[in-house]
Parts: C-alpha cells; structure tokens; sequence
C-alpha cells in the first residue's frame, strides 16, 4: 500500500492473511459478530483488532498491561479494540460474560494454549468455533481446530483470494497498521 515502508508490507500477508484465515475463512465471523483474540498486542492480535474493526465486528482481546515502554493495552485500544483484558489483572472468561451479556463470542483466536482452553470454551456463544494456534496442544472434541504451523504458508494463496473478494481486508482505507517494533536484515 502506498505510504507504508517495505517493513511493515512485508508482515501484512503473515499477520493479517493469518487473521483473515482463523477469524473469516475458519471462524466465520461475520459483521456484528463478536470475537475473542488472546495475545491482541501481538502481530496476528492487531492484524485482528483491524480486521474485526473494519468489517463492523467488535473484538474483545487480552494482553497484558504495561511492560517496560509499552503499554499494550493503551496501544489494543488505540487500533480499536472493543473492549481490552489485561490478563494480568482480570478473568477474562467473567470480563467476556459481562461485555456479552452472558452470550458469549462467536469466535476464539487462542495462540496461548495451555490452561486457557477451558475458559475460551465458556466465552463461546455456540461452543464450535474455538481456534488455537499453539501447535503442541490437543484438539478440543467441543471446538474446531485449525494449527498455524507447519502449513500455514500453503493456504496463504486461497486466504489472499477471499479476502481480494470479499474486500474486507483493510489495506486501502484504512491504512493497516502492521506490529513491526524490530525487523532484520537479510542482505
């Protein structure tokens, strides 16, 4: 996109196509939906707040508070997160039943795993669409199951391609805002 340095363009396909993939083409969020995203300071976590912001769903995400320079959950709530859990701090299973209403979200992007999985389950609205992208947990019987690794860069083309169509990607208006804090040279 113009007025975007080469970095940051870089990391669109792996962060936000990685979104798009897990909260459209997996979770099959839709506009008014409501979704649940773990680590949203993190690349796919603010490639989700736009993605969810710009298709008119609201997004709940959790992250921890300040660390050091940073204040991830002043920077979630500056892309527009609906509502931010600071993990530390709060239950966000109790914090996503009172922003709901007790309904729950229709989707979960997990990339913690661990001792989450039983809260995420709780969060769901309809219990079927909980996604984990930590490779070294189990799937759920209660939730569908899509792995990042290792073949995430083999559904990069078809996830591109819906998200061409659909036009939903935000890399014209607005402007996606990649997490690109250090990068590295290769040449």
């Amino acid at each position: 996109p113009r007025g975007m340095s080469l970095v940051d363009a870089a990391a669109i396909p792996e962060v936000f196509i990685t979104a798009w993939d897990a909260l459209i083409l997996q979770g099959g969020l839709t506009p008014g939906g409501t979704a649940l995203v773990h680590a949203g300071a993190s690349g796919v976590g603010t490639a989700a707040i736009q993605i969810c912001r710009a298709m008119g769903a609201r997004i709940i995400v959790t992250c921890s508070g300040a660390r050091g320079s940073v204040d991830k959950v002043a920077a979630c709530r500056a892309l527009g997160a609906s509502l931010v859990v600071d993990y530390t701090t709060h239950d966000f299973a109790k914090e996503v039943a009172d922003f709901t209403q007790g309904r729950g979200v229709d989707v979960v992007l997990d990339v913690i795993g661990g001792d989450y999985t039983a809260r995420n389950v709780a969060c769901l609205a309809r219990r079927v669409a909980s996604f984990k992208w930590a490779r070294w947990q189990a799937p759920q019987k209660t939730s569908t199951s899509h792995h990042s690794c290792p073949s995430a860069h083999q559904s990069r083309a078809p996830c591109c391609a819906h998200a061409r169509k659909k036009r939903r990607l935000p890399c014209r208006r607005p402007s996606p805002k990649p997490c690109c804090p250090t990068s590295t040279p290769v040449c």
